[in-house]
């Protein structure tokens, strides 16, 4: 009997010897299917984050912006804001409003606010040269002109698209 157990002991040790390539191959299917999977999942992780990442960098660019983009979608003409603002000032978020084809903000600091408009360039512009008591000057965006208005800071700037407005009121 015993050596009826050692020969089947023998023989089944050959059998499994001769069988583990197949033990191996089999146990290298699954790990080749999981590692396809785990790549899969990394990469569908990598895109959602790719997606949240840049919708977020969109909306944080957005909500930026000194101008909303709803406001800047609902005008037909170029809308312009200081790259820096003068030291103190900031602008004022609830103040920009869209209302018949104007945008209107607000700049403040703790004793002025400067409110300021935009519409489209009329076919007839004012004529900065006839302004009385304002000072015509250059810039980048196009004509300008500073002086007062019942004794509050004006400013006016003509661009080839954009007639932009300026008055300086205290804070009260």
């Amino acid at each position: 009997m015993a050596k009826e157990i050692e020969e089947w002991l023998r023989t089944r040790t050959q059998e499994l010897q001769q069988a583990k390539p197949d033990l191996v191959k089999a146990a290298d299917k699954p790990k080749k299917k999981s590692r396809k999977l785990v790549w899969i999942i990394c990469a569908a992780i990598i895109v959602v984050l790719g997606v949240i990442i840049t919708l977020f960098v969109l909306h944080t660019m957005d909500n930026n912006r000194p101008i909303p983009s709803k406001i800047q979608k609902g005008t037909n003409f170029t809308l312009y804001y200081p790259n820096v603002l003068p030291g103190g000032y900031v602008y004022q978020h609830k103040s920009t409003r869209l209302q018949n084809a104007i945008v209107f903000f607000d700049l403040g600091d703790p004793t002025h606010i400067v409110h300021v408009s935009e519409q489209v360039l009329p076919p007839n512009p004012p004529d900065l040269n006839h302004i009385e008591g304002f000072t015509k000057f250059e810039t980048l965006a196009g004509n300008a002109a500073i002086g007062t208005n019942n004794d509050s800071p004006t400013a006016i700037v003509l661009s080839d698209t954009t007639l932009m407005s300026s008055l300086t009121s205290l804070v009260v």
